[in-house]
């Protein structure tokens, strides 16, 4: 095979999302810390899905761009965590890259992969070698020799497969905490496996695995879909349409055209306007009216509408009053937070949120999730807190993807606790930047201490760690570990209490006796006299205590 097609990146993309479904769990746990917040297998396969999405509403057959385009669009909506929103944009320099093709040979595939790797580097402010980062990097180059001397693609393939191994065989050497908890690095296998699963479509192999489209259920974990009633849904249809235009030249003025009118009569509005279509997805009362006004510029190549209120799968957790008052009332500034569970999102409700995403460790929200609730929140400043450092860069991708008149900034806020640090010192009296500033030292206020368990035997800065013992956690360091939690925890406080700390605010998660509580309460009052301890009833999953020391 000489050339590839869309036939070609189609069953090769089905074969991904199979490869990476067939081995989530298992990059799930290539964790550096042995806790069970692993997600970086659930994070790739859940772009993949959506890519998928897309490139089923397609015609058969259809060409290698419009099949990368929806690759493209895919992966980058459904992207969740780090690895999601990476893996989106190697897909995005690889469809640029092969902007307009049909078929391509295999130097124009290198050249377009080494598109995707200065794409998804472009991405990460910071970007960290001994990652997925470094795997398209060693590829993309490999590609590149090997573009003048191969000329099929089952050779090539079989090349660039066994290269993505090998440099993922060498990232402990290049991330010493890798090296140092005898793992590597999850996102870069998982994009070995992507290319694996390449190879196996150039020789013909299909990959054997069954990927169950619907929501995966979490045992600790309510579904988002049980916190909103039907009540809640604001307009009744997902419309969703494809649109041949009629010539070319004047797809900016219909993009915002289009966008202005479906702003009077719907919300979650993507709108996208390129290479002659218009694709488009909006929640609107009237799905009718939305296809005449689209017709009036092109012709329909795909359509599809679902009534919300039947099917009810809402991500985006809102409490009625605090939805009443995004929908109706304009603000000056607005508020999205990620909380993984309802007791802490209503705890953010509280402070001020407008509205809360559910999300966290093993279930980050994906970046058409915070869309959604940006999108629904009446302000012209958004603030956006995505409290878990793999949310963070998602996030950030919001800027690009921010409706017209509104703008999206991101506190980094790093976990619950600076989050609700930072949320104490809203004032709408500020200014955009100076209340940005105000949110930043709320949170930099505030240290951040988790406890856990091992999932695993490891050994970390010289400390070994046994399968099932309690973990205390400050920042990605283990400062205590033991068979007894409670007193694990109190160790862990012990070592990290500065003098200037005034408040300790303990957050209860799911498994928790209020006894235990209690017990640890009373330790910390007899050793710190001068500090007040709060606690909070947060029933969140995997950590059994969240703690603040402000």
């Amino acid at each position: 095979m000489t050339e590839i097609d869309g036939v070609f990146m189609t069953r090769a993309l089905e074969n991904a999302l199979k490869e990476i479904g067939k081995h989530e769990e298992e990059l799930n746990a290539l964790n550096v810390f042995p806790v069970p917040d692993g997600d970086t297998g659930s994070n790739i396969l859940a772009a993949l899905k959506e890519a998928y999405n897309r490139v089923e509403q397609l015609e058969q057959e259809a060409e290698l761009s419009r099949i990368l385009n929806a690759i493209k669009e895919g992966t980058l909506m459904g992207a969740r965590g780090n690895s999601g929103v990476i893996l989106s944009q190697i897909f995005r320099g690889l469809a640029e890259g092969l902007a307009k093709k049909k078929k391509v040979k295999i130097p124009e595939f290198a050249k377009a992969l080494m598109d995707a790797r200065n794409v998804a580097y472009s991405a990460v402010i910071k970007p960290v070698e001994g990652t997925m980062l470094t795997v398209i990097r060693a590829v993309a180059k490999r590609a590149v020799e090997l573009s003048g001397t191969l000329e099929n693609y089952e050779e090539f393939l079989t090349e660039l497969s066994q290269c993505a191994l090998e440099t993922v065989r060498e990232t402990p050497k290049l991330l010493p905490q890798l090296r140092e908890a005898g793992v590597v690095d999850a996102g870069a296998k998982g994009l070995y496996y992507i290319f694996e699963a390449f190879r196996k479509t150039a020789v013909g192999e299909l990959v054997e695995h069954e990927v169950p489209f619907e929501a995966k259920e979490e045992e600790e974990v309510t579904p988002a879909a049980a916190l909103v009633g039907e009540e809640s849904i604001t307009y009744a249809y997902c419309t969703e349409l494809v649109c041949k235009l009629n010539g070319r030249g004047m797809e900016r003025e219909i993009e915002h055209g289009v966008r202005r009118y479906l702003e009077t009569i719907g919300d979650s509005i993507v709108l996208l306007v390129q290479d002659g279509f218009l694709k488009l997805h909006v929640h609107t009362d009237h799905p009718g009216e939305v296809i005449e006004r689209i017709l009036r510029h092109g012709s329909l190549e795909q359509v599809k509408i679902d009534n919300m209120r039947q099917q009810h799968r809402h991500i985006v957790s809102i409490s009625e009053e605090a939805q009443e008052i995004a929908r109706t009332k304009p603000k000056r500034y607005g508020i999205v937070a990620v909380a993984p569970s309802d007791a802490i999102a209503k705890i953010f409700y509280e402070l001020g949120a407008d509205r809360v995403v559910l999300g966290g460790q093993t279930m980050n929200p994906s970046l058409a999730d915070l869309k959604n609730a940006v999108d629904a929140v009446n302000g012209k400043t958004i603030f956006i807190f995505p409290n878990n450092p793999n949310i963070i860069l998602t996030a950030k991708k919001l800027g690009e993807l921010a409706e017209e008149g509104t703008k999206a900034l991101v506190v980094p806020t790093r976990s619950v606790q600076e989050c609700i640090g930072a949320l104490t010192r809203s004032d709408e009296s500020l200014d955009e930047e100076e209340l940005f500033q105000e949110f930043k030292e709320g949170m930099e206020a505030v240290l951040s201490l988790s406890v856990t368990y091992a999932i695993r035997d490891t050994k970390i800065n010289g400390e070994k760690i046994i399968k099932g013992e309690y973990i205390a956690l400050v920042d990605d360091r283990i400062e205590a570990h033991g068979d007894d939690r409670e007193k694990v925890t109190f160790e862990a406080i012990k070592k990290v209490v500065k003098p200037e700390h005034e408040i300790i605010t303990i957050i209860k998660g799911d498994g928790v006796s209020d006894e235990a509580v209690e017990r640890l309460v009373e330790s910390l009052k007899e050793r710190f006299p001068d500090l007040e301890v709060e606690t909070l009833d947060g029933h969140q999953p995997h950590y059994f205590y969240l703690i603040a020391l402000e």
